[in-house]
């Protein structure tokens, strides 16, 4: 079953307070705080979209310097960044803030025909049928609502991102990876 996602706007106070609780247990606790105090503006839920939109970006270059011929490119470093988080069926990604200009950049100049063809390109459609999303979803993703879904909570994470960059603020993701 596909989990939510949030997205905190972080400082690098935060961070250092991130990365001294070493423990994974007690990190995704720390994480999981976040999620009931940290103020609105540098938050934003990704509801379930965040899988759908690292699959359908993952095949474009990102600022990691991934290999998105494979699909590690900037849905990965959107979602996954720099794991801080080595569960298998958790991530917490950090997305540091000198990636922002080009994610920022790329995400701006995306509209809904370019996420549409980027959506059904084949290797997403590939990268979905590997998933097995129906069989372990129970969504079968070549379903047109799946992109307008996605494409909605895609402006709330944008909004975001653009925040983050102006604030001179990073970024953790956080979510059950199923």
């Amino acid at each position: 079953m596909l989990t939510r996602g949030i997205f905190h706007a972080i400082t690098d106070d935060d961070l250092k307070e991130l990365r001294r609780t070493k423990d994974g247990p007690k990190r995704r606790k720390l994480v999981q705080e976040w999620d009931e105090r940290w103020p609105l503006e540098w938050r934003c839920s990704t509801d379930k979209a965040w899988k759908f939109l690292y699959i359908a970006l993952a095949f474009q270059k990102g600022p990691a310097g991934g290999r998105p011929e494979i699909g590690q490119g900037l849905g990965a470093d959107m979602f996954y960044g720099k794991n801080l988080h080595r569960a298998n069926f958790y991530v917490i990604g950090h997305v540091p803030h000198a990636w922002l200009p080009e994610i920022v950049s790329f995400l701006d100049g995306l509209d809904v025909a370019i996420y549409h063809g980027l959506y059904f390109s084949p290797e997403a459609q590939g990268r979905f049928a590997a998933c097995c999303f129906p069989q372990v979803h129970g969504i079968n993703a070549t379903e047109e609502r799946w992109v307008e879904y996605t494409w909605n909570w895609l402006q709330t994470i944008r909004d975001l991102f653009r925040r983050a960059l102006d604030g001179k603020r990073s970024l953790i993701f956080n979510a059950h990876n199923c």
